[in-house]
């Protein structure tokens, strides 16, 4: 943060290398995400990371839940993806933004940030992008709760408030 005043108040143009996620989110106004020196994404920090253009910069930004999945479609400035969920269980079927240039029928990956999930612990009347799953573990980290929980094939994380009780094997909705 100091340094990004100084940047300002001086008015010179800089660029700052790191590997730190945290560093390059609030340091800069632009962002580009490289892999073995090759560029991934260049934009800014809120792009980089709410629309991550692979997996490799969603995992290397920031924590992600990635689902594979298909694009059965369009709805305006969202997608429709269905993403399975392994033998006996019926695939989720999921609405969200994204899916630049992609086409039905296209494979595509559905990337979930654990603090844009919300728990329920009584299934909500309005089943829109909500799946059920069931608590695997969780950790005490202060201000927040860290959850594990299993949909189908999946581990997937979230983070909600830590007062909230909520225990292993207990059954919740996530939306």
């Amino acid at each position: 943060v100091e340094l990004v005043r100084l940047q300002k108040e001086v008015g010179i143009t800089s660029i700052y290398v790191t590997q730190d996620q945290s560093e390059a989110l609030v340091m800069s106004d632009r962002v580009v995400v490289m892999n073995n020196g090759v560029i991934q994404q260049i934009g800014d920090p809120q792009t980089i990371y709410a629309r991550p253009a692979n997996t490799f910069v969603a995992n290397f930004i920031g924590v992600a839940n990635l689902m594979p999945g298909v694009l059965l479609g369009r709805s305006g400035n969202y997608c429709d993806v269905e993403v399975a969920l392994g033998e006996g269980r019926a695939p989720l079927r999921l609405r969200a933004a994204g899916c630049d240039g992609a086409v039905a029928g296209q494979k595509v990956t559905l990337c979930l940030r654990p603090e844009d999930i919300e728990i329920r612990f009584e299934k909500p009347a309005d089943d829109t992008n909500m799946f059920e799953g069931e608590v695997t573990d969780t950790v005490y980290l202060g201000s927040l709760l860290e959850c594990r929980v299993k949909v189908g094939r999946y581990d997937v994380g979230t983070q909600i408030d830590h007062y909230e009780q909520i225990a292993p094997r207990q059954k919740v909705f996530l939306s």
